[in-house]
């Protein structure tokens, strides 16, 4: 355990439940744990206390990352709540047919096949979906 893990994560590593089992095993002082029974459930960590610090201090990380990975999202969302779908729908058509384009390939593809579509459209689109591994 790098990070400690939530009960929910355990879970779904060993495809099993495992409440019962953290429990006993808190009981024993084989695993620390905080946080509560609520939304998010019990983090468990290490009892030694060195490794259990150092845990402590990657998970705090690793929730501080997904919030701002979340929130990025979201604001990337509302930049680019005004693409219509169905620009969305041909732009991903065409990446299928053709996975080695890039933004301006697409772009131009579209505008040959008669779609009225601007550049900024499609790097927008590669934005919002995460395509901007191809050189835009």
């Amino acid at each position: 355990m790098n990070k400690g893990l939530r009960t929910a994560e355990i879970d779904e590593c060993l495809k099993t439940k495992t409440r019962f089992q953290l429990t006993q095993l808190h009981k024993k002082n084989k695993l620390s744990r905080d946080g509560n029974k609520g939304f998010n459930g019990y983090t468990y960590y290490s009892s030694d206390e060195a490794t259990q610090t150092l845990q402590k201090t990657r998970r705090q990380a690793w929730d501080q990352e997904k919030v701002q990975v979340r929130e990025e999202f979201e604001s990337s969302a509302n930049t680019h709540h005004d693409l219509a779908e169905s620009d969305i729908i041909e732009v991903m058509l065409t990446l299928i047919k053709h996975p080695g384009f890039n933004a301006k390939s697409v772009a131009l593809s579209l505008q040959r096949r008669g779609y009225s579509c601007s550049l900024e459209l499609v790097k927008n689109i590669f934005k919002r979906y995460g395509l901007g591994g191809k050189k835009s």
